[in-house]
């Protein structure tokens, strides 16, 4: 099993959530360029519960994030399953 990690990304400034938001779509971005990672199971962790909850469940995403779960959703196709 391989893995794809993301350390560190430099932020202006924006709260907890959105850095959380960010690293998520940073790591599926990451994974998605990855031609041996297509059709693969995808599982992304996060200590973050609201990012948990808003990938699971869109009804509860905050609209002022609209931008970052649309580009997150863009990367969703590339794989067989993706786990929150």
């Amino acid at each position: 099993m391989e893995w794809c990690w993301v350390y560190s990304l430099y932020l202006l400034e924006s709260d907890s959530n959105e850095a959380e938001l960010l690293a998520v779509v940073k790591a599926l971005e990451l994974c998605s360029s990855r031609e041996d990672m297509f059709g693969r199971n995808i599982i992304v962790e996060s200590d973050s519960a609201n990012v948990v909850n808003w990938m699971l469940k869109p009804c509860n995403r905050p609209w002022y994030y609209h931008e970052l779960f649309i580009l997150a959703s863009q990367f969703f196709f590339f794989w067989k399953r993706l786990i929150v």
